[in-house]
């Protein structure tokens, strides 16, 4: 019994076009960003910066129904399109300015991450969300953590601290990230 084969030429073709429709497709999420100059990274540090504070705001004037969870977690993704492209520049650019305004870059979004978890507004907002089901209540469940563990959820006098010491908390306003610097009181 002979075996049918299937010609050549027509393999060829459905192989090629699989894989070129494959390979055409973009990936889900935002283009990788490209940057030119440490001018340019900055530039667009300082825009992303700028658009996360305005969602911040926006989600602090957000009532606590049923879309606070899932405009925390667009808050969340936000800040991962424009946080991680820099972080990993800042590690394997070729360009040493680059990836020095990189890690000036990454520095201001880890503040804004602390700040982000010492948000009293939020951290309120986030307590007074009734979730849906068992994937909201484990979400909520791990953000609460998040900001339980970052102290927000202490009396000023049981904050840790050393006399003297200082930490910087930052105060986000639609048009501007700004640091302010606030003691932390003793727990003695």
């Amino acid at each position: 019994m002979r075996r049918r084969s299937v010609p050549a030429w027509l393999a060829t073709f459905v192989l090629g076009a699989t894989a070129g429709s494959v390979l055409a497709a973009a990936p889900p999420g935002p283009a990788f960003p490209l940057f030119a100059s440490a001018s340019a990274l900055a530039a667009a540090c300082e825009s992303g910066l700028g658009e996360v504070a305005t969602l911040v705001g926006k989600l602090e004037k957000h009532p606590a129904d049923a879309g606070w969870l899932a405009a925390w977690d667009d808050l969340n993704a936000a800040i991962e399109d424009r946080a991680t492209p820099v972080s990993f520049i800042e590690n394997v650019h070729p360009d040493p300015a680059v990836r020095d305004a990189a890690q000036a870059c990454s520095q201001r979004w880890s503040e804004l991450g602390s700040s982000l978890a010492q948000n009293e507004v939020l951290y309120r907002a986030l307590m007074r969300v009734q979730p849906r089901d068992a994937i909201e209540r484990a979400f909520a469940s791990y953000a609460r953590e998040g900001f339980e563990d970052a102290g927000v959820a202490l009396p000023p006098a049981a904050l840790p601290g050393v006399p003297g010491m200082a930490v910087t908390r930052l105060k986000l306003s639609p048009a501007s990230v700004v640091r302010s610097t606030l003691p932390l009181r003793s727990s003695r």
